[in-house]
């Protein structure tokens, strides 16, 4: 069943600001705009006395006397722009990304303090936040939990096609049967949406221990997951992702894809939506 659609009111938590970017954030800059405008907010393309706020990553602010290296909404010279007008209680306040990710996803204007970039403390203090994101794959895993549920859930498009698989395969040589992986692309419930390629191991049929498969140290793009999701079952079965439903031999040591339940239809509608997800 396709996902109900939300019509309430997103927050304008930045009416009022104008706000710059500079450097690779991680996100799309067209996504960047998105986030800004729905919420009342500026993206703006060159820095003034108007400008409220600069957000850049940490490697921007600290090779920020470096040239021509970075190409975005502002080039890396408009840092030290930033800094100047930062002077005086109103001035423009030059802040790491999280500001910027956190103000979103919980839906209100957080205060710059921990995450203005004006001096070392400040830029210690996100490469820590930074070092928590990455390690957090690993806290999942000590923990014995896949994903955080109250955190994520299985990404579902808007057809109501959930963005999961299964593969297995039988390695007789050396005695194993239904080793399998459980691939699924996870979105964050909280806004704006991330996403987090996960996939569970299980080495042989019946076992109860897992093992887990993360790439990305954090959840990163829709795009940047999505390739991975897909990447990974090309590698485990030589088969592309978009061609999944199709009736092939799989090579010897290979995985093979299980289709899920259901009529042939079913089949040929999971191998149209893989395509483009219908994502939103």
């Amino acid at each position: 069943m396709p996902r109900r659609t939300v019509t309430a009111k997103v927050k304008q938590i930045f009416l009022g600001l104008k706000i710059a970017i500079t450097g690779d954030l991680g996100w799309p800059d067209e996504k960047i705009k998105g986030w800004v405008t729905l919420r009342g907010g500026e993206l703006c393309t060159n820095i003034d006395e108007s400008t409220t706020h600069l957000v850049c990553s940490e490697n921007e602010y600290k090779n920020r006397s470096l040239r021509g290296k970075y190409k975005s909404y502002i080039g890396t010279s408009q840092i030290k722009q930033g800094l100047r007008l930062a002077k005086g209680k109103k001035g423009c306040r030059v802040v790491h990304k999280d500001w910027l990710e956190y103000c979103c996803q919980e839906g209100k204007l957080l205060r710059e303090g921990q995450y203005l970039l004006r001096n070392n403390k400040r830029a210690e203090e996100a490469s820590a936040r930074e070092a928590k994101k990455m390690e957090k794959g690993k806290e999942l895993e000590e923990c014995g939990r896949f994903v955080n549920e109250a955190m994520y859930r299985i990404y579902t498009d808007a057809s109501g096609f959930q963005c999961k698989a299964s593969i297995s395969r039988d390695d007789e040589e050396h005695e194993i049967l239904g080793e399998r992986f459980d691939l699924t692309l996870f979105e964050s419930r909280a806004r704006p949406h991330l996403y987090w390629f996960a996939a569970k191991h299980y080495k042989k049929k019946g076992s109860s221990q897992t093992s887990y498969y993360r790439p990305s140290g954090s959840c990163q793009t829709y795009e940047h997951e999505l390739a991975l999701f897909k990447s990974f079952f090309l590698n485990k079965t030589g088969v592309h992702w978009e061609d999944r439903a199709s009736p092939t031999c799989a090579e010897e040591g290979r995985f093979r894809y299980i289709p899920p339940g259901g009529p042939p239809a079913t089949f040929l509608h999971c191998s149209s939506v893989g395509r483009g997800m219908h994502h939103n």
